[in-house]
């Protein structure tokens, strides 16, 4: 990640390899003397980046509701989030039932989906 100029005020930095760009979030502490890694930048501010490693540790038989899920994967409601959850990508560790929404395993939500559990 590489500092990008600011944006309202606050630091904007861009990944050098995607051109992702992420903004600091309010309240956000000035990095430490020496900087971080692009992992430790991405696992604060990146929700593509905290999605993707917190449905990568969803447990065979272990369902959660949205609330429950965007909890455990320590997002911030309010950052943008529901476009990320929404994507076509991460369907496969989504199923619907009674207007709720469940995160689990791929294979625990494809089982339920074959039986008419989940739609």
């Amino acid at each position: 990640m590489n500092k990008n100029g600011l944006r309202n005020g606050r630091q904007q930095y861009k990944c050098r390899q995607c051109n992702y760009q992420i903004v600091e979030s309010p309240g956000h502490k000035p990095l430490a003397k020496g900087g971080i890694t692009e992992d430790q930048l991405r696992q604060r501010h990146d929700n593509r980046y905290i999605i993707k490693v917190a449905c990568d540790a969803l447990e065979k038989g272990v369902f959660y509701k949205n609330s429950e899920f965007v909890a455990k994967a320590g997002i911030v409601p309010g950052a943008g989030y529901r476009d990320i959850i929404s994507h076509p990508d991460y369907d496969k560790y989504q199923g619907k039932a009674g207007g709720e929404t469940y995160w689990s395993h791929p294979e625990s939500i494809t089982k339920l989906k074959q039986e008419g559990v989940l739609r």
